[in-house]
């Protein structure tokens, strides 16, 4: 009985290709970085099974159309590193180096169906990749137009409260923090001066006088804040400058608590408000972009310049 060699080494190399592809499959699989198509399908399932109230054309929109991904940042990962003892080094989480791929994100699938304003927003968590990911609630949701001016300035002045109005009450500190003013308005108080940024104090006279040939000399207003004091004759006034003749730029100079009577009577009357030049806002996006912060919103939006009678009124 003779031996096929030729044979036993064709069966032998098919083995051998056989074995090498499928640990090729395994690593591929076990390497895999990006669970997003996962993702989207569990939204888009979770999203026909649960939604009411939406019309056939909608719901095939959702069946058969690429949604939008919104997120942001809950937990980061920290990896905790090992002394050459084996043991964990004690210090602060914040020293600790981190693993952005295995952080805790929250994650929206959205998809905006035409025939309406809102958008079908499926909510989960998940890590990064989204790996992990589960939805656990839908929502039809309309977003507002950010009025992101209007919040970086109340932002601003709930900071300055905190740290700086020591001698405020916790309910003056809290509703400054919590709640919108009840107006904001051009004013003439007796404030420090606006200060030019470190690099045009660093400017030569020669190149001051470069910069004022192409640029117009700029138009400062001042703007304040208005929140209500605990006394009833009282307000808690955050005043500072804005370029642009509207809170759009505006930058905080100082606080204080003072006297209704002296507030009314630094007011900037009709006819100088009238001669400032606002200049135009840019264009306002939504709020919440690609990387969204998750916050509960409700519908009163502040407009940009308080042009209209020098003050603002919140519709409640």
């Amino acid at each position: 009985m003779t031996t096929d060699w030729s044979q036993i080494r064709r069966t032998a190399v098919r083995t051998a290709l056989y074995a090498c592809a499928c640990l090729s499959m395994s690593i591929l699989i076990a390497c895999r970085t990006d669970y997003t198509a996962d993702a989207v399908e569990s939204a888009r399932e979770y999203a026909l099974k649960n939604l009411r109230g939406i019309t056939a054309n909608q719901r095939e929109f959702v069946r058969f159309t690429q949604p939008e991904i919104y997120e942001d940042l809950v937990f980061p990962k920290y990896v905790t590193p090992l002394l050459e003892t084996g043991h964990h080094k004690v210090e602060k989480m914040e020293h600790f180096p981190t693993a952005p791929r295995l952080d805790l994100m929250h994650s929206c699938v959205v998809w905006s169906p035409p025939g309406t304003n809102a958008k079908i927003v499926v909510v989960g968590d998940g890590e990064r990749n989204m790996q992990f990911w589960k939805p656990y609630r839908v929502l039809i949701k309309e977003y507002l137009p950010a009025d992101t001016a209007f919040r970086s300035a109340c932002a601003a002045c709930a900071k300055y409260a905190r740290n700086g109005m020591l001698y405020l009450s916790e309910a003056e500190r809290d509703r400054i923090r919590f709640s919108d003013p009840e107006e904001f308005c051009f004013t003439k108080l007796d404030i420090p001066e606006w200060e030019e940024s470190l690099d045009q104090e660093l400017e030569s006279e020669w190149e001051k006088y470069l910069r004022s040939l192409k640029e117009a000399p700029p138009q400062v207003s001042q703007i304040s804040f208005i929140w209500p004091a605990d006394d009833k004759g009282k307000r808690i006034v955050f005043s500072g400058y804005t370029k642009t003749g509207s809170i759009v730029g505006w930058q905080l100079i100082t606080a204080e608590l003072m006297k209704k009577e002296k507030l009314d009577a630094h007011r900037l009357t009709k006819e100088e408000i009238e001669k400032i030049e606002v200049l135009p806002a840019p264009e306002r996006g939504l709020f919440f972009p690609v990387e969204l912060k998750v916050e509960r919103i409700d519908k009163k939006t502040a407009p940009d310049s308080p042009q209209t009678g020098g003050s603002l009124i919140l519709n409640r």
